[in-house]
């Protein structure tokens, strides 16, 4: 049998096109070793300057470790964004492929062709019963959408993943039915704007017709997708008496959004005006059928199409975690404005303060520093936020200068500051962490085995049944009443200890 070797760089979002790819292949066998591999594929990441720099070093070691007869191919984001530069540069390559083309790798390599399909590939019903999970035996990514319609400043993204296209909610219900029947169990619902799901399938309420709908009627805050806000509109509106201008919430909307509103309850009025809506409430309360679903969690909510009542929706499901990923980028207004994120510090502050409310609320965030126009006082009031503002996970990022986005032609910020700036802020996130995994001491509650730990075989790997897997760490194992504990299993455990920058457990019994 022909052998197969991958390698998937990137986010969670890649990984997925990558287990596409394995399902096409499954007459290859797979192998960790390059040199004895018939086919090597590296599926890139072009998002950053480090992960362009990651994707090539990947490429020119597995032309090193060709052997001879072997083919090469790469795809993904890099080689999309890149094409032409990337075909002239890179000889060692036999086949190229961007982003459109997960589907038919096979025919790639059988037919030794390149193949660059002008649209993104949305994963289709007829391929998800065999794609090939891996690291896990009772964990999956489902990807809802690709593209993105948010208009950022620094990112690249749509540049070349395109304008936002969402899978259909039976196409993905489909999905996790199949998977639940192989035996997954937990499932992390990801895209690039994961709250943004359905905004392009939506219909007309008036005729039905199919429509893309105009952006004011599609975005729950009145701004446009990636609009850039005025700061002086996060000011209390002296004609408004609860605040809803500063916010940019309709008193409609707000209506609708309040637990404590008048007449019928929130429910009834969620289910009387978004009834035609496909979005991403929908989905889960579709997902929350599905017999076997232990726990779910959405990864990449985004402030402008994030409401309250999609928190609400989350906060009350019997199976999604109360887990909120929600990257802020920055929280001072003249910076938010300037990275288009659409929506100000007071409505950031407000959302994440009603996730935090939640009973046993995880929230994870990510921030940019050194953008252009980021100050020593912008930076410090970032700072003061991250430190007084209790996130569970912090992820902090150098700002990088790419091309195809509004920041490239900004003055830059030199790159000792960035520097400086991001170990100051490291250290501020490391806190956070910390804090979050020592108050877990003396709990007890369910975790999942993972198998061998990242410390090796003497430890267990487990996580809470909340956390993503891989992303959001690891407790160690180390002691155990229960014997031949199995991987993917379920088990009651008291977190005993906080050593280091790890939480160690014991096992109970059986959950």
């Amino acid at each position: 049998m022909a052998k197969l070797h991958l390698v998937s760089l990137g986010c969670n979002k890649n990984l997925v096109d990558s287990e596409i790819m394995l399902g096409r292949l499954q007459n290859y066998e797979l192998t960790d070793e390059p040199a004895s591999a018939d086919v090597m594929i590296v599926n890139t990441c072009g998002f950053i300057a480090s992960a362009k720099q990651e994707s090539i070093r990947a490429i020119l070691k597995l032309s090193e470790q060709k052997k001879s007869g072997a083919l090469l191919v790469v795809t993904g984001c890099l080689m999309q964004r890149y094409k032409d530069e990337l075909m002239r540069e890179l000889p060692e390559v036999d086949i190229f492929s961007g982003v459109g083309d997960y589907d038919k790798i096979d025919e790639m390599i059988l037919k030794k062709q390149n193949l660059f399909s002008p649209q993104t590939y949305l994963q289709s019903p007829a391929l998800t019963s065999s794609r090939v999970i891996t690291g896990s035996n009772y964990h999956a990514y489902v990807k809802i959408s690709e593209g993105c319609n948010q208009k950022c400043s620094f990112c690249a993204i749509p540049s070349f993943k395109g304008r936002l296209k969402s899978r259909s909610i039976d196409d993905i219900e489909a999905e996790v039915r199949g998977l639940v029947a192989r035996g997954f169990y937990d499932f992390s619902f990801i895209a690039q704007d994961s709250s943004s799901y359905g905004r392009d399938l939506r219909r007309s309420k008036k005729d039905g017709a199919n429509f893309n709908g105009s952006e004011d009627e599609l975005n729950f805050a009145g701004l446009r997708d990636g609009e850039n806000f005025n700061a002086s509109c996060c000011e209390q509106n002296p004609n408004s008496s609860n605040g809803d201008a500063a916010d940019g919430i309709s008193a409609q909307s707000r209506l609708v959004c309040d637990k404590d509103s008048g007449g019928e309850s929130a429910d009834a009025d969620d289910e009387r005006v978004h009834e035609q809506d496909i979005d991403l409430v929908a989905l889960i309360k579709r997902i929350e059928k599905i017999k076997g679903v232990k726990v779910a969690r959405v990864l990449y909510l985004y402030p402008t199409s994030t409401d309250e009542r999609l928190i609400r929706t989350i906060v009350s499901s019997p199976v999604f975690a109360n887990y909120f990923d929600m990257p802020i980028q920055h929280i001072n207004d003249k910076m938010l404005s300037l990275m288009k994120r659409g929506a100000g510090a007071a409505r950031i502050k407000e959302l994440l303060s009603l996730m935090r409310e939640a009973p046993n609320s995880f929230l994870r965030t990510g921030v940019i520093v050194g953008h252009p126009g980021e100050g020593e006082a912008e930076f410090d009031e970032l700072c003061a936020f991250l430190r007084e503002f209790k996130f569970d996970r912090i992820s902090a990022f150098a700002y990088s200068k790419e091309e195809d986005t509004a920041s490239f032609a900004m003055p830059q910020i030199l790159a000792r500051t960035i520097s400086r700036r991001l170990n100051k802020i490291e250290k501020i996130t490391r806190e956070a962490i910390d804090n979050s995994m020592r108050a877990l001491v003396g709990k007890k509650m369910p975790l999942i085995i993972e198998g061998a730990s990242s410390e090796g075989e003497f430890f267990y790997g487990a996580k809470p049944l909340a956390w993503d897997k891989d992303i959001d760490g690891e407790i160690l194992i180390n002691e155990s009443y229960v014997q031949n504990l199995k991987v993917g299993g379920l088990y009651e455990c008291e977190i005993t200890e906080f050593a280091g920058d790890r939480l160690l457990a014991r096992v109970l019994r059986s959950s």
